[in-house]
């Protein structure tokens, strides 16, 4: 799965991975972070987005981001 499957992205927007990481035992817990920028190149949000599965029945999955501003303030999450 990728974040850009999952979200609108204004026309001439560009949204860049940067990071990525795996935590779990099994590295099932995934993390990435994006950076969005405008036209012009200027970085305007940073995206979280996490897809995790649980080790213990019933094995459940949780995927989401969470979208902020500059400042790190929160501007939306979206658990899917």
């Amino acid at each position: 799965m990728s974040l850009l499957n999952k979200i609108d992205i204004q026309d001439g927007h560009e949204v860049k991975e940067i990071c990525y990481r795996e935590e779990g035992p099994m590295g099932q817990n995934r993390y990435w972070s994006y950076e969005e920028r405008d036209a012009t190149g200027i970085k305007i949000a940073t995206y979280d987005y996490w897809e995790c599965v649980s080790t213990t029945p019933p094995f459940k999955n949780t995927l989401g981001y969470r979208k902020c501003d500059l400042a790190g303030v929160e501007i939306e999450q979206i658990d899917f």
